[in-house]
């Protein structure tokens, strides 16, 4: 029986069997022209479909998957089981040890390939071509993931995911063609990890390397009936600025030591744009987020990177001077700008516009960053702190300042709990945003004179 999905409220559907034939009719009237909007999510473009498709439900879809991913569990080769024998190691090595060594290999030591033609289409390579050939695109490199897993008794199954309607694929009819991508669902005891063999540029461990943006998804196995929720980025640290202004003298420019930390599939990204531009490239595309905020700022010295031990994160540090930084006020104060570009991203807006559909906003996850100014001596009266909080629905942020007598501390977070905004939310997001935003950055005022100076004068 093929079925058939029209929204009823722009399409009308009408069905009826002649001569033993079923026809199926669908009508749209003053159907409007397309318009593309980056910024529209997936969901949104769904009702303008129309879907057709042979599987009666999900669970014949993962029978269907099963079926052909079966030959991955086939691991009678001799190659296979000596790969696998190699990346199992010692007695006594952790099945999650083990399970991180396999990942690695299938990661980077078979070249991402596709020949999506023919069979190959839907249909992955054996697994002992694949690691024989060392080339083959998601389906060929989790089918070798899978054998090699199994090989050493460690439980791990497909699972079809979408990379482009993430958790919007429950707004498709039942199909193998709701998904574009294969990842693997792997268990040890009572831990599981959504691991994504294609995904070179990971490091660290298991917990750190899951395939979390993905949404939904569906098991390859016969007994599947429904689309499984996967790990978010809701909780996930992203990424984590630390800036520190050291001023020498306060006659003296400033020198900005900056520290830019990405964690998860944030350092892949950054890892991938390090390995396919120059150092110069790089150089650039770092420093115009602090030329944003500090416009006289000028980079000293050579950027310098390293991978964060025992997790998936790459930490970028960069010195930089501040030419002309403070300027003085009229009320003879000393003045300089200062502003948290790390949280001020994830709050963008890309439309300011008025809306009818849903926008599509950033990932959520955790953004911090952290500002501190040291002075050589006490230049502030007195010791405070002053706090802002934010909690709504759509976000959450906190922004702290503690002033000591020679130093002061500026600590932000921004926690995006949501990545589309409805049409009928924009109004109340705009509206906290205009209260957050200000927090974002601002105006540091200095004594043109010490304490102790001023001590002295009076």
């Amino acid at each position: 029986v093929i079925q058939v999905r029209a929204a009823p409220d722009r399409h009308e559907l009408t069905s009826q069997v002649v001569n033993g034939w079923r026809e199926t009719l669908i009508r749209r009237h003053a159907a409007p022209r397309y318009q593309y909007d980056p910024n529209l999510p997936m969901r949104a473009e769904i009702p303008d479909q129309i879907q057709v498709s042979e599987f009666a439900d999900w669970a014949a879809v993962a029978a269907w998957a099963a079926r052909v991913f079966a030959p991955a569990y086939n691991v009678a080769s001799p190659e296979l089981r000596a790969q696998s024998d190699l990346l199992r190691g010692d007695t006594g090595t952790e099945q999650e040890e083990q399970v991180r060594r396999t990942l690695n290999f299938v990661q980077s030591e078979v070249r991402y390939f596709g020949t999506e033609i023919g069979p190959n289409t839907h249909r992955p390579a054996l697994p002992d071509k694949v690691l024989q050939q060392r080339f083959g695109d998601c389906k060929d490199k989790v089918s070798l993931l899978i054998a090699l897993l199994t090989a050493q008794g460690i439980t791990a199954q497909p699972l079809l995911v979408s990379s482009y309607l993430r958790r919007d694929v429950d707004g498709m009819l039942p199909s193998p063609l709701a998904f574009n991508h294969v990842v693997a669902r792997v268990s040890v005891g009572e831990k599981t990890w959504v691991l994504d063999g294609t995904r070179s540029m990971q490091k660290g461990p298991l917990a750190e390397r899951q395939a979390n943006i993905l949404g939904r998804g569906l098991l390859a196995r016969p007994d599947e009936a429904a689309l499984l929720a996967l790990p978010d980025t809701t909780a996930d640290l992203r990424v984590e600025v630390n800036d520190k202004l050291v001023f020498a003298k306060i006659a003296d420019d400033p020198v900005l030591e900056a520290e830019i930390t990405y964690f998860g599939d944030m350092a892949e990204n950054v890892r991938a744009v390090l390995a396919g531009s120059s150092a110069e490239e790089f150089t650039r595309q770092m420093t115009a987020d602090y030329a944003r905020i500090y416009q006289t700022v000028e980079p000293v010295g050579e950027l310098h990177t390293e991978e964060v031990a025992d997790h998936n994160a790459l930490r970028i540090q960069r010195q930089f001077k501040l030419p002309r930084y403070l300027r003085l006020s009229e009320q003879q104060q000393l003045l300089g700008d200062w502003g948290f570009f790390a949280l001020m991203q994830p709050l963008r807006l890309a439309d300011q516009t008025q809306r009818t559909q849903p926008l599509q906003l950033g990932y959520a996850g955790i953004y911090r960053q952290n500002l501190e100014f040291k002075f050589p001596e006490d230049i502030f009266r007195r010791e405070g702190s002053q706090n802002f909080d934010e909690v709504n629905p759509r976000f959450e942020m906190h922004v702290r300042h503690e002033g000591k007598l020679s130093t002061v501390r500026l600590t932000g977070e921004v926690r995006m709990l949501t990545e589309t905004l409805e049409p009928s939310d924009l109004s109340a997001h705009r509206e906290k945003l205009s209260k957050a935003w200000p927090r974002l950055g601002g105006t540091m005022t200095i004594p043109s004179l010490s304490l102790a100076d001023r001590k002295s004068v009076v």
